[in-house]
């Protein structure tokens, strides 16, 4: 599975009056969306990747804080474009000079470096490892039930199996179980789980559906 590779540009300040300077210039904006990248990570790894390019709109307010940030252009993850432009509303950014209103578009660039060679792993041996482990899907499962009853759905997690059999990496690829909680204690005990080692270089990448309904 090819990890994402996260290329950030210069933001673009809407103009406030022609010929005067910005209240804040694109390097202090760009100095603080830099600041919080880590944001954004968190968000890739929990929404997968995502080609093209999103642009975030939003509105620096005269003591710093960001008003109704929203997406612009978005990427081909909807879901990620829109926890990347969420995490904006919790930043403070410099003062706008002048006490003014500052709206800006930041653009976020994403591409898929090329593919790297992968080990073979057999899909038996897949699930059979996996349904060894599945006391510990049953108990998020009903964990995640007494918060909210008759959960159901299917939640499919991207793992990437390192050379050695660990999880090197497990996100949510997609899930219709509407519980974060539930999809992130799967995910959680699914990068805790050890693999038969791969055959050949490289890693293994697979996605792997689990589903759930409530006992009849």
């Amino acid at each position: 599975m090819n990890k994402p590779m996260l290329v950030l540009t210069l933001c673009f300040a809407l103009p406030v009056l022609a010929e005067e300077p910005a209240p804040l210039s694109h390097e202090e904006i760009k100095s603080t969306v830099d600041s919080h990248l880590g944001d954004v990570k968190a968000c890739m790894q929990a929404h997968g990747v995502a080609t093209g390019k999103l642009v975030v709109q939003f509105a620096i307010q005269p003591d710093g804080k960001v008003s109704d940030p929203k997406p612009k252009e978005s990427s081909s993850n909807g879901v990620l474009d829109r926890c990347i432009a969420g995490k904006f509303a919790k930043w403070t950014f410099p003062k706008p000079r002048g006490g003014l209103v500052m709206g800006v578009v930041y653009p976020f660039i994403f591409s898929v470096p090329p593919p790297k060679a992968e080990a073979k792993l057999d899909q038996q041996v897949i699930v059979k490892t996996v349904q060894a482990k599945m006391a510990e899907v049953k108990k998020c499962y009903e964990d995640a039930s007494l918060e909210k009853e008759g959960l159901e759905g299917t939640l499919r997690v991207a793992i990437v199996i390192a050379s050695s059999g660990a999880v090197k990496e497990a996100t949510v690829k997609d899930s219709s179980t509407k519980s974060a909680f539930l999809d992130g204690c799967v995910v959680g005990r699914v990068k805790t789980w050890l693999f038969p080692k791969p055959e050949g270089p490289g890693e293994v990448a697979i996605i792997y559906p689990f589903a759930f309904a409530p006992k009849k």
